[in-house]
């Protein structure tokens, strides 16, 4: 370097002590710089959006498949209960009991499944868990099919290939069967109104009264009031049924299950409204059996199964499209005009059905009867 270059260097430094290009702390900012440049990897970009799934993506994600499991489950449930009460004819003679008290052991052991069961179903959840809980569940079904297929009871003919027709077509003559049948038919519209009122009280009004209140605890305790009433009136039915009519029978039930609903309709105090609630159900307990009974006494073997189904269909629909109007209708009337509503209607079921002449023919003459022996 010559002599002239090192004196303007100094000269440059002396002006500006970081202005040189070997000076320490300019040398020192760089290498600063080159560090923190080279030690950092770059900031990386932000990834493009992903692309939104499909609708059967959607469709299958776990939400959407429990609902699809659970509509899958709903759709099946009504072909077992009516498989099942369609046997109940073939375990009475098999058992030698009276067809009365199988059908009220029959209602009064559901009724203790739908009241043990959602108690004993919360338990479960929290001991193992709600995802445990349905695999119990599944075990349970898969136990009561085999329970079912060993019992051993006379299967119907199964049809031959020539005689097999579409399904839609069973369903159209069960229904026709039942309309055509004065007695059945009038039984069938009054079950189905009586239904179409009794389930909007207690999944609509009485939960929506207590959550008003806070009270959870309440609402199972009227709950389990009225399916303890319900299972002792099919017990009793099934226990005394043969000594009374029928149609007598049916009228009592619907008065007794009307004229409690007028008190609970007022809301009175708590322990009023479950003695209330418990006789409602007491009142209620007799007539599925009696329906059953009918339907069982009336119905060709071949047609029993798709006369059931027809009633239990109605009985399964008539709830949802209550539920539909009832809950606008607590919007528009408030919740204690809505129940004095669907008060008025069972009361009109009850005052309407002693003069439905066509409810005579559930009393059969004596030697119609089927020969069943209470030997038990």
């Amino acid at each position: 370097m010559s002599r002239k270059s090192s004196l303007w260097i100094d000269r440059e430094s002396a002006r500006d002590p970081e202005a040189g290009p070997f000076s320490s702390a300019r040398w020192r900012r760089q290498s600063d710089e080159a560090r923190a440049r080279y030690a950092s990897p770059p900031e990386p970009e932000a990834p493009p959006p992903a692309p939104r799934p499909r609708w059967w993506r959607r469709a299958l994600a776990p939400l959407g498949l429990l609902v699809a499991l659970a509509a899958l489950g709903a759709v099946f449930d009504p072909a077992g209960v009516t498989a099942r009460e369609t046997m109940l004819p073939g375990a009475a003679d098999a058992a030698r009991l009276r067809r009365e008290r199988v059908n009220g052991i029959h209602e009064a052991v559901f009724g203790v499944a739908f009241l043990v069961g959602p108690a004993f179903g919360g338990l479960l959840i929290a001991w193992v868990g709600a995802e445990t809980t349905l695999w119990a569940t599944a075990i349970a079904f898969a136990v009561s099919s085999v329970a079912t297929f060993l019992v051993g009871l006379p299967s119907p003919r199964m049809p031959t290939t020539d005689e097999r027709r579409p399904m839609w077509r069973d369903g159209v003559e069960g229904l026709l069967f039942v309309w055509n049948d004065r007695m059945l038919r009038a039984l069938t519209i009054l079950f189905t109104v009586l239904v179409g009122a009794w389930i909007p009280i207690e999944g609509v009004i009485l939960p929506v009264y207590f959550q008003a209140q806070d009270a959870p605890e309440r609402l199972g305790i009227i709950l389990m009031a009225m399916s303890v009433g319900g299972i002792v009136g099919a017990l009793a039915y099934g226990a005394i049924g043969h000594r009374v009519r029928r149609r007598s029978a049916v009228i009592i039930g619907l008065v007794g299950t009307a004229v409690p609903v007028i008190g609970m309709a007022f809301l009175p105090p708590f322990w009023v409204l479950v003695l209330l609630g418990a006789a409602s159900g007491l009142g209620y307990g007799p007539i599925n059996p009696i329906a059953n009974l009918a339907l069982q006494e009336t119905a060709p073997p071949h047609l029993l199964g798709r006369a059931i189904g027809v009633l239990i269909s109605l009985a399964y629909a008539s709830g949802p499209v209550a539920f539909l109007v009832v809950g606008p209708m607590i919007e528009w009337l408030g919740l204690r005009t809505t129940f004095l509503v669907l008060a008025a209607v069972l009361v009109a079921v009850a005052v309407v059905a002693p003069f439905v002449r066509a409810l005579e023919a559930l009393d059969p003459p004596a030697e119609a009867r089927v020969p069943t022996p209470d030997v038990a």
